[in-house]
């Protein structure tokens, strides 16, 4: 009877023992398969990050040429701003020239006016003085 609950115990056992193995390799691909979905999620995040990184890049260079063509767009509003003040002050002194040479213009004109009344009323004296004589 010892022999037999010998048996039974290592029976028991070797069972235990089986039903422990199966549990551990129930565990194991159970472990094996989630490190396989780890892994594969792993790699989707790299190639995320990949990409993320790419992109970034991308648009790093793309502000960097966007500062760049701001910069000159900046001087080149400032070279218009400082031509277009210097061409007003040109117009200004035209201007103010033009004015000038007007009010020459328009005592010259009085000047000849009153010339030419003069060299009227001098050929008139003189055309009367030359009518008188002839009489």
């Amino acid at each position: 009877m010892c022999r037999l609950y010998e048996d039974q115990m290592n029976e028991a056992e070797a069972k235990g023992k089986v039903e422990e193995l199966n549990d551990t390799n129930t565990q194991r691909a159970c472990a094996q398969a989630d490190s396989a979905e780890f892994g594969r999620k792993l790699e989707e995040r790299e190639a995320l990050v990949t990409q993320l990184q790419r992109t970034k890049y991308s648009f790093s260079q793309n502000a960097g040429e966007l500062k760049k063509q701001l910069e000159e767009e900046n001087k080149a509003r400032n070279a218009l701003a400082h031509a277009f003040q210097s061409s007003r002050h040109d117009c200004d002194l035209l201007r103010e020239q033009y004015d000038e040479e007007q009010e020459a213009k328009h005592e010259l004109q009085q000047g000849l006016s009153k010339a030419n009344a003069e060299v009227a009323q001098w050929r008139t004296k003189y055309e009367t003085d030359a009518i008188q004589r002839t009489e």
